[in-house]
């Protein structure tokens, strides 16, 4: 996988993802350079596939990531893509934890040709 080194390379900022990852792949990948010169800054889109769960399917994220240096923005934006699926992980749990089952109801204004007395 992508993130299975466990080591922050940037001790000041919290990078979830390279700690507490699931296993990912990589779908897509685009840089460009933002600028021109020495001031030029690399901006990354990544979009990663990987499970909540073993239980789960697949679920894709996306994360962007920039930086003078091409290799630094890669991995902010492979952190990026991961921590939105380790905070997708949360916020399903917390949901599922609060809630019952759900309900579906169709508004009064959907009604599929019947009339309403």
């Amino acid at each position: 996988g992508v993130c299975d080194c466990g080591v922050s390379v940037w001790p000041s900022l919290p990078c979830r993802a390279l700690t507490d990852c699931p296993q990912v792949e990589v779908m897509r990948y685009y840089q460009h350079a933002i600028g021109k010169g020495s001031k030029a800054e690399a901006v990354c889109y990544v979009q990663i596939r990987g499970k909540l769960s073993e239980e789960s399917g697949n679920v894709k994220r996306f994360g962007v990531g920039s930086d003078v240096n091409t290799n630094t923005a890669s991995l902010k934006a492979i952190c990026s893509a991961v921590n939105h699926l380790l905070s997708l992980e949360a916020e399903e749990s917390a949901d599922s934890a609060a809630k019952g089952p759900v309900e579906f109801r169709l508004p009064s204004t959907m009604t599929t040709g019947a009339s309403q007395t």
